[in-house]
């Protein structure tokens, strides 16, 4: 819904309503009552608690989560969105808001008439000379194809979620101490330069004798093995190579990866001289040495202590850890079989006055954060709790 007013509307509007309150919403029920009559018995999506999700609701959504799909990778089909399971997760994802809806309308949390109105007067894409005009609001929602009942009850269930976040952060407490902490969680930052040594590499200096390649070659079934390994890396390694030609190295390579003790020992000789010619800032032979086993010298990107990923590495979050707790000289890191030799390029601290200078804006994000995992903590036994049945019908088309 929200990218359909975005996208019609423009992100100047967006912009207003959002800053004004923390989604985007209109209540035309309070002007017209008559427009909020149910839609017809049994065009439901499924069920929470006993309440049904309208069938039109369901698919009002799959349409605006397509088209903001699409709006971001174009080559996407609808086909392709559905086969990866997007109805069921639009599904979850609406019947869980209806749970949570639900429990804060039972505990009082209901988004008042009066608190809606009052927002509907200041949203100018449907005012005309100054003031709310229904007609225009009836005339914008049938030109998009929505009824004004769905609309308000969606509008409805955001203005009494959003007052739900409003509530809980009044009741959230930052001291200065935690909040300098999460500011250095993101501000400190390192950047590494990284060796990462794929056990592969060490293979050719692993002994191999010419007898065990021969027998090798002669054994139908390992042949077979040969030849499949060069067809998955014709285009690659061995590209412009006939298999005669390289059925040797391939043979060795293969008998090389067989020894794992002594390619362990390999990879830790090679990881100990990269360290240590990283250590003694010896770029020169460090190249040498990375170009004589292919590997290639890579600078990350900044990391922060929240970072778990490397680009070019995969998950470290052990390494990001210990890079933060134990800053120092380049060291060796073992990540899923392989060893990453890694030395900081550059540090950045958090900043004293520049954390003063946006402090304000600092603490009403971090607040609201904290905010949000208390209303997590709060609800996640209503979630557990909740009792929803889904339409196995949605998990066809849009449509249908």
């Amino acid at each position: 819904m929200l990218g359909w007013i975005r996208t019609t509307f423009g992100t100047k509007v967006i912009g207003g309503i959002v800053a004004f309150i923390a989604f985007v919403f209109v209540f035309y029920g309070v002007f017209s009552p008559r427009a909020t009559r149910g839609l017809h018995e049994g065009a439901v999506a499924g069920q929470v608690n006993g309440e049904s999700v309208s069938l039109e609701a369901y698919r009002s959504e799959l349409r605006g989560r397509l088209e903001e799909y699409k709006a971001i990778s174009p080559s996407m089909t609808d086909e392709q969105l559905m086969h990866a399971g997007i109805q069921q997760s639009i599904f979850q994802q609406m019947a869980q808001r209806a749970a949570l809806r639900q429990e804060l309308v039972v505990r009082g949390y209901a988004a008042s008439t009066e608190e809606v109105i009052d927002q509907i007067r200041n949203v100018e894409v449907f005012q005309k000379d100054g003031k709310f005009d229904p007609q225009l609001y009836k005339r914008i929602l049938k030109s998009q194809g929505r009824t004004p009942a769905l609309f308000e009850r969606h509008i409805r269930d955001e203005v009494t979620l959003s007052g739900a976040q409003r509530y809980f952060t009044g009741r959230v407490h930052v001291s200065d101490t935690e909040l300098w902490d999460a500011y250095v969680m993101d501000e400190e930052k390192y950047q590494l330069d990284a060796l990462v040594i794929d056990p592969e590499v060490v293979k050719k200096d692993i002994a191999v004798l010419q007898q065990d390649v021969d027998a090798l070659l002669q054994d139908p079934l390992k042949m077979n093995a040969v030849s499949l390994k060069f067809q998955q890396q014709k285009e690659s390694v061995y590209k412009n190579m006939k298999l005669q030609d390289v059925q040797v190295d391939i043979a060795r390579s293969m008998l090389a990866g067989e020894k794992q003790d002594e390619m362990q020992k390999a990879l830790k000789v090679l990881a100990g001289r990269c360290v240590d010619l990283m250590t003694k800032k010896d770029t020169r032979h460090l190249q040498a040495l990375a170009e004589l086993y292919k590997l290639k010298i890579k600078t990350t990107p900044w990391l922060t202590r929240r970072d778990t990923y490397i680009s070019g590495i995969g998950d470290a979050p052990d390494m990001v850890k210990e890079v933060f707790l134990h800053p120092g000289p380049p060291r060796i890191y073992q990540l899923a079989g392989r060893y990453v030799v890694a030395g900081i390029k550059a540090h950045v601290t958090a900043d004293r006055a520049t954390f003063d200078k946006d402090k304000d804006t600092v603490y009403a994000q971090f607040r609201a954060k904290k905010a949000t995992k208390l209303v997590e903590l709060w609800m996640a036994p209503v979630l557990k709790k909740a009792s929803i049945v889904m339409n196995p019908s949605i998990l066809g088309n849009a449509e249908e």
